[in-house]
């Protein structure tokens, strides 16, 4: 089990065992900063979603996807806004323009459809939770 901590361009990584990590991120654009959602998922693996992409923490290294144009098994955008694991240990990701679930057999995404009055929607996903 890990605790994440971020300040705006080191983020650290606090593991029991004492090893901690800290790693820089520097982009293109201004400097990431990790305010958006992060949690630890069934497998161990902690993700963040940022407007930069998901970055997923495997407790030494972090992996980060993108968008990728063209690619139909990328993110369908950088922008990730919340991220849920499903009952199934099913990863959903929420982005800006609508709902992925991540293969975890093939590292990739597929995009879930949503259809309102028979139509395709794309809705911008701001929280995912469980139903009562």
């Amino acid at each position: 089990m890990c605790l994440f901590h971020g300040t705006c361009n080191v983020c650290t990584i606090f593991s029991f065992d004492g090893s901690n990590k800290e790693f820089l991120f520097y982009r293109k654009r201004a400097v990431q900063q990790f305010d958006k959602p992060a949690f630890q998922d069934s497998r161990g693996f902690i993700w963040v979603a940022t407007e930069y992409g998901l970055n997923r923490f495997d407790g030494l290294n972090f992996s980060n996807y993108r968008h990728v144009p063209n690619d139909s098994v990328s993110l369908t955008s950088d922008y990730v806004r919340t991220l849920f694991e499903d009952s199934r240990q099913n990863l959903l990701i929420g982005c800006i323009n609508g709902l992925m679930v991540y293969n975890r057999e093939t590292d990739t995404f597929r995009e879930i459809p949503m259809i309102r009055a028979g139509k395709r929607v794309t809705p911008t996903c701001h929280a995912l939770a469980r139903s009562p």
